[in-house]
């Protein structure tokens, strides 16, 4: 799962396979049995979700597409009441601070 803004997804797919191919490459090294395939499932910062998660959620065995559609937006919600906590936390943290942020 990665958490990334709007418009830079393949960015973050990118990124984060890197980093997991280096743990999965240091995983082998200490003789663990390690599959090479890293599923990443990205939403935006805005709530957003990319349609090519329903790829990656096909490959995880998720078939259905009413399952996956039902997926996709239950990551969707739950990003933006994340969303929502960051929003109320700055707005809390600005009207406590003197800074203006």
């Amino acid at each position: 799962m990665g958490f990334t803004s709007d418009m830079s997804f393949a960015g973050t797919v990118t990124r984060k396979q890197e980093k997991y191919r280096l743990l999965i490459a240091a995983l082998r090294n200490a003789g663990w049995s390690v599959a090479p395939l890293t599923h990443l499932i990205t939403v935006g910062a805005r709530a957003s979700v990319p349609v090519i998660n329903t790829n990656v959620l096909k490959e995880l065995g998720i078939v259905k597409v009413a399952d996956r559609e039902t997926m996709q937006r239950s990551l969707a919600c739950t990003a933006a009441i994340h969303l929502n906590m960051m929003v109320w936390q700055y707005r809390k943290l600005c009207k406590t601070s003197s800074k203006q942020y």
